[in-house]
């Protein structure tokens, strides 16, 4: 156990340590932190007399070295022939030596060689420097004596590479003679393998141009309209962008970006001309209302719809379509002849009369409408059956 010192561990958070060891005056204490010595008032205070408070908590794991070095160089009592001998100044003079004492064994303890329970001298890890030759069989030796004498790291690897055998070293004639056959090109396969290389240089250069200039029109996906090809240089006619913004294709003519007009109609606001034809296809399907005393034809689902007076009279309510168009109502009479239909008040009849179905039981009527975007004007056809 240390007689001058105390040693502890930073965690970053504590300031203050105990210093339980005697001495004459503080400045004869030293603080360290990680070997590096301390200010006072700088890095520390006296708390009290045994105890150093940090101005900043060392942190964590950093070593901390309290330690008391009392002064060697000078005298702290001369006693003088006929002065007063007190015993202050005996236990001052005292001190000091003692204190000097301490620190040596200390000193002695830490630094020296040191014999260990087997009794073996212990450099407690560090390396023993400035030794001599060796003279005798049992004296020490350095390296610098080892690798001179029996060869160090170099020589070993020197030995190493020059363990090479005779099977390694040697070649038969079978390795090394080459017939003529083997090292003898005729002039025709070497105009051979130049025009091949030619070719293939010739191949290269084409399909690196063909890539650059599908690169110069194809110009990929952008959020905006480019005002350089994908090189840097400028816009080729006819070069091509897909706008990400817009979900659309422009291309580059006359100095302008341009929506492209291919064979596409866009979502909104395109144009169809010329004669279409559907062959097979139809323009919409019917869709079916259920019967219900008040049931709603929903136009939006189709613009041709199917309502069978099946169970009564009924009153019909609308879904207006998303704009003017033109729409049809087949209606099937249902067991009586006075099931009867109340109209919705925004649909208009020729001379304001609207249809009675009071015909055959089970007759069909088609009643034709068309949407202006807030009215619908109504037409219809009797009896169909």
């Amino acid at each position: 156990m240390p007689l001058s010192s105390a040693t502890y561990t930073g965690d970053s958070a504590t300031t203050n340590f105990a210093f339980n060891v005697p001495y004459v005056v503080s400045t004869d204490v030293l603080v360290y932190l990680d070997g590096v010595l301390q200010t006072v008032t700088t890095h520390y205070t006296w708390f009290n007399s045994t105890t150093i408070q940090f101005v900043s908590a060392p942190a964590t794991d950093v070593a901390i070295l309290i330690q008391r070095r009392t002064d060697n160089t000078t005298r702290l009592v001369d006693f003088q022939d006929a002065g007063n001998l007190t015993e202050a100044d005996l236990d001052l003079s005292a001190d000091q030596l003692f204190y000097l004492v301490q620190e040596a064994q200390d000193d002695f303890t830490s630094n020296a060689l040191s014999l260990d329970v087997d009794n073996e001298w212990d450099a407690q890890s560090y390396p023993i420097k400035n030794v001599a030759d060796p003279s005798s069989a049992q004296d020490a030796a350095t390296k610098a004596y080892g690798d001179a004498q029996w060869g160090g790291s170099a020589a070993a690897t020197a030995v190493a590479n020059a363990a090479l055998t005779a099977a390694d070293l040697v070649a038969t004639n079978a390795d090394v003679v080459l017939t003529g056959a083997d090292v003898v090109l005729t002039g025709a396969d070497v105009i051979a393998a130049e025009a091949a290389r030619v070719a293939a240089v010739a191949a290269q250069t084409s399909a690196e141009l063909a890539l650059d200039t599908f690169d110069d029109r194809m110009l990929g996906n952008k959020a905006s309209a480019p005002t350089l090809d994908n090189d840097g240089n400028p816009l080729a006619e006819g070069a091509l962008y897909w706008n990400t913004v817009e979900a659309v294709m422009y291309v580059y003519a006359s100095g302008v970006w341009t929506l492209w007009s291919g064979n596409y109609l866009l979502l909104s606001g395109g144009t169809m001309t010329g004669d279409i034809a559907f062959k097979t296809s139809t323009f919409s399907a019917m869709t079916t209302v259920a019967w219900a005393s008040t049931a709603n034809v929903d136009w939006t689902d189709s613009n041709k719809q199917y309502y069978y007076l099946s169970s009564g009279s009924s009153t019909l309510t609308f879904t207006d379509p998303a704009g003017p168009c033109n729409l049809i109502l087949k209606v099937r009479q249902g067991g009586s002849t006075s099931y009867t239909l109340t109209w919705p008040s925004t649909v208009d009849w020729p001379s304001g009369v609207a249809p009675v179905f009071d015909s055959g039981t089970y007759d069909y009527h088609i009643v034709s409408l068309f949407f202006d975007g807030s009215r619908y004007y109504g037409a219809f056809g009797y009896n169909y059956y």
